[in-house]
């Protein structure tokens, strides 16, 4: 496969760019990357085994588990991979001393270093957790009522927090999108052109100017959007913040590459299942992917489609199946015309990763 990158534009905080010379599949799994399989710092509170926040006092309106559900939502804006997570917390103690309620924010948090037990500076905690640049405001967490008598006092709440670093495959708190889409790019030329033919039709049958406007609108709501170039896919991305639009298609396309080079390895090393399938295909064969889904699933189908059902012919068949969205495997289903040893497979199935490797790599030198 051979990329291209067309149309590129990044504005407003959202990119839009056209990628052509790509199956689908392959654009798929790159939106499918970018929304579940890029890591974040983040705050991690579930499940309860895995929960890194201590509340210490809550006498707020929320309970306990619905405030560690809000911290885990707030975008945490460190980009370096080599950040060292397990050596800060985040702090947050604040008590409504005022006689109005008031909102406690990300502008209230601290960062500290529990190296040398220092508190991170206001710019620089500023970086971690910045205001909204349109409103200038921060991300609301919680509000706090204001002491109505001397047994009644102000709400306060007090709690210390490490951090994580997940992707949204581990929950969808620690996405790094806001959107993520892809479309068929529309062939404005040959929707011009059936417009055109549809036009003259109607002139032809008398119908009136007002019916042939209305006409050309549900065109282009209906017919329009099923004229569309082959192979060629339309993106919008747009970021939380935590990395820019660019470094995210490229961090998705380091994650792809990554999965796909760990997947070579356990064949490599026999760690990946290949048996008979038991199916009446003659000669067919399962390889078990362990933990992947569509995302690598279908892209190994479609190579594997290409290279030995239409390329070689070694194949009579090529499919890709997960029984159940909760299983933790997935299954490529291969047939050969002849009975074939594991080895052979084994080269086959290396071949389309690698063919997959390479293409990623080549999207990302795109941008």
């Amino acid at each position: 496969m051979e990329p291209k990158l067309e149309n590129i534009n990044d504005v407003g905080g959202v990119l839009e760019f056209t990628l052509n010379g790509l199956e689908m599949s392959i654009a798929n799994a790159l939106r499918r990357t970018v929304l579940s399989d890029i890591p974040v710092v983040c705050i991690h509170s579930y499940p309860d085994s895995e929960n890194k926040v201590d509340i210490e006092t809550n006498t707020t309106r929320f309970n306990n588990e619905i405030i560690k559900q809000r911290l885990s939502c707030i975008p945490i804006h460190i980009a370096d991979d080599e950040f060292p997570v397990d050596s800060y917390v985040v702090e947050l103690d604040e008590t409504n001393d005022t006689d109005t309620i008031r909102v406690v924010t990300t502008g209230d948090l601290v960062i500290r270093d529990i190296v040398n037990n220092k508190y991170l500076s206001e710019s620089e905690i500023r970086k971690v957790f910045p205001a909204n640049k349109m409103t200038g405001m921060h991300i609301d967490i919680v509000r706090l009522k204001p002491k109505i008598s001397n047994d009644l006092p102000g709400e306060s709440i007090k709690l210390t927090t490490k951090l994580s670093r997940h992707s949204a495959k581990k929950n969808g708190m620690y996405n790094v999108v806001s959107t993520c889409s892809y479309g068929l790019t529309r062939d404005l030329d040959k929707i011009e052109s059936v417009w055109n033919l549809k036009e003259k039709s109607m002139k032809r049958d008398n119908v009136s100017d007002d019916e042939i406007t209305i006409s050309h609108k549900n065109f282009l709501y209906l017919d329009a959007e099923r004229i569309y170039k082959q192979n060629s896919f339309d993106f919008t991305i747009e970021t939380v913040g935590i990395y820019d639009n660019v470094d995210i298609v490229k961090r998705a396309c380091d994650a792809m590459i990554l999965k796909v080079n760990h997947n070579i390895n356990l064949i490599d090393n026999d760690e990946t299942d290949i048996g008979v399938s038991q199916s009446t295909i003659d000669n067919a064969y399962d390889i078990k992917l362990l933990n992947e889904n569509q995302t690598l699933g279908k892209c190994l189908e479609y190579v594997l489609h290409e290279q030995c059902f239409s390329g070689s012919k070694k194949m009579s068949f090529v499919g890709f199946r997960k029984i159940h969205p909760h299983d933790d495997f997935s299954i490529i289903r291969v047939a050969y015309h002849e009975p074939t040893d594991t080895i052979d497979i084994k080269k086959d199935i290396i071949s389309a990763c690698n063919d997959i490797v390479l293409t990623f790599k080549k999207i990302k030198e795109l941008f």
